[in-house]
């Protein structure tokens, strides 16, 4: 289980385990408060305390090698949309972009039988060197950006 931490990934726990390559599981994450709870296919597969402040608000961007796009990648774990402006360091881009967003209220569940949280694709405008943009709450949006 890693963490990601102003870019940066750390370890918070590992554990021998095999997962085999085309093989679909059942993973559940399960969070209350400060104590995280791993299953794999319904048994408990391990849990840890996470009690480092977190923020509540955080953009990253990096560069998809293979394609050559940027990739925005904003977490508002606010209960209230986030307005935000997004600067690109001066790089030339396309004005639209694919912006895929996950967003749901905190409480919900995806099951068998219900996914209330799906991830949504669409195509917006709007997109430059530096641009603003409202970002939903209790969301994470990942916009790809073609450049010049």
């Amino acid at each position: 289980m890693e963490k990601a931490t102003n870019g940066a990934k750390e370890t918070l726990l590992a554990k021998p385990n095999r997962i085999t390559t085309g093989a679909t599981y059942d993973v559940k994450v399960q969070v209350r408060g400060t104590r995280v709870t791993l299953f794999l296919d319904g048994q408990e597969w391990a849990s840890f305390t996470d009690d480092r402040v977190t923020r509540t608000f955080t953009q990253v961007v990096t560069r998809d090698d293979a394609t050559g796009e940027l990739i925005v990648k904003v977490v508002n774990a606010q209960d209230r949309p986030a307005v935000t402006r997004v600067d690109l360091g001066g790089l030339r881009v396309r004005d639209r972009a694919r912006m895929t967003v996950i967003t749901g209220d905190p409480g919900e569940q995806n099951t068998r039988s219900a996914e209330p949280i799906q991830p949504a694709t669409r195509t917006v405008g709007g997109i430059a060197g530096t641009f603003t943009r409202t970002f939903a709450p209790n969301s994470v949006t990942f916009l790809r950006i073609r450049t010049k």
